[in-house]
């Protein structure tokens, strides 16, 4: 897992460099940077777990999103946002929010039927899964829970650093 982050800093720094326009850069390069000393990524990234393994896969789909306008990226784009989503669901908030903006601000500039066909394409493993959700959703219902107020104070808490569970 930490080499896995290693690579995506180096990964994100590289695109950085060689991608973004030079006016833009320094923005780029200050993000890997709090990227690479932020204090719950480093406590959380010590274990293996399922977001553990996204971060690679998250600046490649940076990546394909910067070159939306082609073809073949906005595929892929689609594509790695719905396999990321089966590893784990808290992806989606991160493509819906990196699609609504480009939706509201660059419209023209993406081809939404690649990135549908792309993500129709990395969700089709997922077909399996949501069978058996359907199927099983019947005898699951009466133990649906909700989540626990202690979750919306961590939520707010946490990536501040005002709780004491995570201390370094």
């Amino acid at each position: 897992v930490q080499s896995l982050n290693v690579l995506a800093l180096l990964a994100f720094a590289s695109f950085a460099c060689f991608a973004v326009p030079r006016k833009e850069r320094e923005r780029w390069l200050w993000s890997g940077a709090l990227w690479a000393v932020n204090p719950l990524a480093i406590i959380f990234e010590r274990k293996i777990w399922p977001p553990s393994v996204l971060p690679l896969a998250t600046v490649a789909m940076i990546a394909c999103w910067w070159y939306r306008k082609h073809f073949a990226a906005s595929v892929l784009c689609g594509l790695i946002g719905a396999l990321m989503a089966q590893v784990h669901l808290g992806i989606i908030f991160v493509t819906a929010a990196l699609f609504a903006w480009t939706w509201l601000y660059d419209q023209a500039s993406f081809r939404w039927g690649a990135w549908v066909l792309g993500a129709t394409l990395g969700s089709l493993p997922a077909l399996p899964w949501l069978l058996e959700v359907v199927h099983r959703s019947e005898e699951a219902a009466w133990r649906w829970r909700f989540p626990i107020p202690h979750f919306f104070t961590r939520w707010v808490s946490q990536p501040f650093g005002f709780g004491a569970e995570y201390i370094l």
